[in-house]
C-alpha cells in the first residue's frame, strides 16, 4: 500500500456540478463558463500551492439520469475525462473522485472498482457517518458464499441445523448446532450445506469438525469418510495448504456454478438428539464480497487496487439532546477505536468534522483545545502517520 503522511494542513478544493451526459462541457444556467473550464482555471492557479492535499472532482459523487435511473456510464466518462485533464495540468498532486463509498448510485455492481481503477484517480474515498459505536462498519467482511449445517434423518427428511451464514472473507467461520429432537434416528447424513452466490472458482477449507465425541482433523492424510455432492463442487481432497489446527484439512474446490451442494459424512449411526456439532470453514480473501457498501469493503477494494483509502468525512454529535449524542469523552473514545481500526487495516487518511451546536446541528469545524479528541488525534498521528 502507498502511504501518505500529509493529513492536517490542506486546502480542500471541492468542485461540485450537476453531471448529465456531457453537460459539464458547457456553461450551466447563467454561469459564464463550463465546469471543465472552471477546473482548468482553478488547477492552474493553485497547482504550485504547497497546501493542496488533493483535487477532488466533487463531493459525494453519484450519477442518475433525468428519470432517476442509476447511470454509471456518465459518471465514469466524466471521471475519466476530468481526472486526465487535471493530471495534464498538474501531475504533482493527488486526484480523487470524492465518493461516499461503494454503495452510491453509479458505483454499485463493480462500478466503484471500475471508477477507481483509472490510472488518473490516485485514491479511493469513503465517508463514515455510521453508528458511533460501530468501529469499522462492515467488519468482518462477509462473502458471497453461504453455509449452514444440515442432516438427513432415517426417513430421508432434510433438516436444517441452525442459521445460514455468509462466510467471513479471509478467515474461519465457525458453525455450531446440535441434532434436534424432531429428527427420526438414526441419521443417514450430517454435514455442511454450501451455496456459491457468485461465479467464484477456487477452494475453501473445512477443518476441526466435531460431532459428539468424534473429531475430524484430517491429519491422517485422508478424507476420513467425508464426501461431496452437487455441481457447485468440482472436487474434495485432503490438503496441507491451510488448516485450523494441525497441518491438514479438507479442500473443497468450487466449480464457479451459482448453485449449492453438500459435504457430509454417513458415519452417523451413534448420534442421538442433542449431539453437538461444530464445523469450521475457511474462505479465501479473493472470494467476492456479499456487500460493497461499507467502510471495511472499501478498504478491501483499496488494498486490491493498491491505492490509499481516505475517509473524507466522519462525525459524532456531542452537546445535544438527541439519542445519538455523546459526551466529549465518549466521542474521543469512539473515534480512537474507529481510527485505530482504520489505520491498522491500511487506511491512509481520516478527516473528522466537529459538531458544536447545542441542538446537534453543524456549527463549525474547529476543535476546542481542551477537547479530549485533540490528544486522540495526536496519538493517532504519532502512531500511524508521523514520518
Amino acid at each position: 500500500m502507498i502511504s501518505y503522511t500529509y493529513i492536517y494542513s490542506y486546502l480542500f478544493i471541492v468542485l461540485v456540478y450537476e453531471i448529465e451526459n456531457s453537460g459539464y462541457l458547457s456553461p450551466y444556467g447563467s454561469y459564464p463558463i463550463s465546469y471543465k473550464d472552471y477546473v482548468g482555471i482553478v488547477v492552474q492557479r493553485y497547482k504550485d500551492n504547497p497546501n493542496i492535499l488533493m483535487w477532488q472532482l466533487m463531493n459525494e459523487a453519484e450519477s442518475k439520469d433525468t428519470a432517476g435511473t442509476e447511470d454509471p456510464t456518465s459518471l465514469y466518462n466524466f471521471t475519466k475525462d476530468i481526472s486526465a485533464y487535471i493530471k495534464s495540468l498538474d501531475p504533482n498532486h493527488l486526484v480523487s473522485l470524492g465518493t461516499m463509498g461503494g454503495g452510491q448510485p453509479g458505483q454499485r455492481n463493480g462500478n466503484y472498482v471500475k471508477l477507481h481503477s483509472l490510472n488518473t484517480i490516485d485514491l479511493l474515498e469513503a465517508h463514515d457517518f455510521n453508528k458511533a459505536t460501530e468501529v469499522l462498519p462492515g467488519s468482518p467482511l462477509r462473502s458471497k458464499i453461504s453455509v449452514k449445517l444440515y442432516a438427513q434423518d432415517k426417513n430421508s427428511t432434510w433438516i436444517t441445523l441452525g442459521n445460514t451464514y455468509k462466510t467471513i472473507v479471509g478467515d474461519w467461520t465457525f458453525l455450531t448446532s446440535s441434532v434436534p429432537s424432531t429428527a427420526v434416528l438414526p441419521l443417514k447424513k450430517i454435514g455442511l450445506h454450501l451455496k456459491n452466490d457468485s461465479s467464484y472458482i477456487g477452494s475453501i477449507n473445512i477443518d476441526a469438525i466435531s460431532i459428539g465425541s468424534n473429531f475430524y482433523s484430517f491429519e491422517n492424510g485422508t478424507n476420513e469418510g467425508w464426501q461431496y455432492e452437487g455441481s457447485v463442487f468440482s472436487g474434495l481432497q485432503n490438503s496441507n495448504t491451510l488448516a485450523y489446527d494441525g497441518t491438514k484439512s479438507l479442500s473443497a474446490a468450487l466449480s464457479g456454478v451459482i448453485t449449492s451442494g453438500k459435504i457430509f459424512t454417513t458415519d452417523t449411526q451413534n448420534y442421538v438428539w442433542g449431539t453437538p456439532i461444530t464445523i469450521s470453514v475457511y474462505t479465501p480473501a479473493d472470494v467476492p464480497l456479499s456487500s460493497t457498501n461499507s467502510l471495511a469493503a472499501d478498504l478491501r477494494i483499496a488494498q486490491d487496487l493498491n491505492k490509499p483509502l481516505f475517509v473524507g468525512e466522519a462525525g459524532i454529535k456531542i452537546n445535544c439532546t438527541s439519542s445519538n449524542c455523546y459526551s466529549a469523552d465518549q466521542r474521543a473514545k469512539y473515534f480512537e477505536d474507529k481510527m485505530n481500526a482504520f489505520f491498522q487495516n491500511k487506511g491512509a487518511g481520516y478527516i473528522i468534522w466537529s459538531y458544536r451546536d447545542s441542538k446537534g446541528e453543524i456549527k463549525d469545524y474547529q476543535f476546542d483545545l481542551n477537547d479530549p479528541l485533540i490528544s486522540v488525534i495526536s496519538n493517532i498521528y504519532n502512531s500511524y502517520i508521523k514520518p
